[in-house]
């Protein structure tokens, strides 16, 4: 009987460690809470390159600055992915446009390339004013486009800025 009554009562030399450990264990608690409150202060830094990545699920950034084109083309996929070529429009140069386009995941964006125009062309070469449809002054002449140097036939949409009237760019599609 002696036995057991002592084996029921904690022996004394375990009321020091069961503290020590309490003692630990709301230490490690407070630490772990005060890291977490710092972890939360700070604000993470874009980094450029993940900045526009369709596969980032967390990146909304391109939704601020959607070009009116690619929603008009939005309506008409329903959600199908589609090849979108790119003419004169850069991805080195912090391009808007490109970058909305590359964060969209419904579109794959393609670079067309071109080779340089002629200096002594200009754009009323290109456009001009009026067309002699009734080939009353002979056939009309079309000026010598350098044309792309791959195949593009698999694009759905080309999109590229040209030259509006003011001073800058414009982007049409």
């Amino acid at each position: 009987m002696a036995a057991a009554s002592s084996s029921s009562s904690p022996p004394a030399s375990n009321k020091p460690t069961n503290f020590s450990q309490k003692l630990f264990m709301i230490s490690l608690l407070l630490l772990s809470f005060s890291l977490f409150l710092v972890v939360l202060s700070f604000k993470p830094k874009q980094q450029p390159h993940l900045a526009y990545e369709p596969n980032n699920k967390y990146n909304t950034n391109y939704l601020l600055h959607r070009p009116k084109w690619l929603d008009i083309i939005g309506k008409h996929i329903m959600g199908h992915k589609i090849k979108v070529g790119l003419v004169n429009i850069n991805d080195d140069d912090d391009d808007d446009d490109y970058n909305s386009v590359r964060g969209d995941m419904h579109v794959e964006a393609v670079h067309v390339g071109f080779d340089h125009v002629g200096e002594d062309k200009k754009w009323e070469d290109f456009s001009p004013e009026w067309i002699d449809e009734d080939h009353k002054w002979g056939p009309p002449t079309c000026p010598d486009i350098p044309m792309p140097a791959q195949d593009y036939q698999y694009l759905d949409v080309i999109v590229a800025r040209v030259p509006c009237r003011g001073d800058g760019m414009e982007v049409v599609g």
